[in-house]
């Protein structure tokens, strides 16, 4: 017999050998395995992510700050009848508040603190002390990490004991 006559047969057992195993229970194991696999995988990232990113609190106290509020509200409405009225100015690093009194007096004495918080990013968030620089004007430096809008508030309290507060949107350029 010839080479030629040989190939026949070669190209019949090439063709027996190719032909696709049947489709068992393993199969469908691996498959199931792997699609859930890779969908697990994903929401571990997915979730990691997001807490990572944004933890979903803006008030590490929000049922007490619910409880208080009323008495928030009195607060309010009293620091209102003081009549003090104010000036924010952030001009070349500086942050300034100018407080008068309702007759136009300087207000003086007081204990202040500022709270920069970045709305998108908390780790961005500064705290900081105002100091009197002038009768009734009261500042700090300023030197934020980002440009943009952040949430100012400043809060403290006169020598004799009365509350201050104001809150305010900044866009810092």
């Amino acid at each position: 017999m010839s080479a030629i006559e040989h190939r026949p047969l070669a190209m019949k057992a090439a063709k027996a050998a190719k032909e696709p195993k049947p489709w068992t229970g393993r199969h469908l194991l691996y498959a199931l395995l792997g699609f859930f696999g890779v969908m697990l995988v994903a929401n571990v990232i997915f979730i990691t992510l997001a807490l990572d990113t944004f933890t979903g609190v803006t008030n590490k106290n929000a049922y007490q700050d619910g409880l208080n509020y009323n008495q928030r509200l009195e607060a309010a409405a009293a620091q209102q009848a003081l009549g003090w009225t104010g000036a924010l100015t952030v001009e070349s690093g500086q942050l300034s508040l100018a407080l008068n009194d309702a007759q136009g007096a300087a207000v003086t004495g007081l204990t202040l603190q500022a709270e920069l918080r970045r709305p998108t990013n908390e780790i961005a968030d500064i705290t900081l002390p105002l100091q009197e620089m002038l009768p009734g004007v009261y500042g700090a430096a300023l030197d934020l990490p980002y440009k943009g809008n952040w949430n100012l508030m400043i809060s403290g309290q006169a020598a004799d004991g009365t509350p201050f507060e104001t809150r305010t949107r900044l866009w810092l350029d």
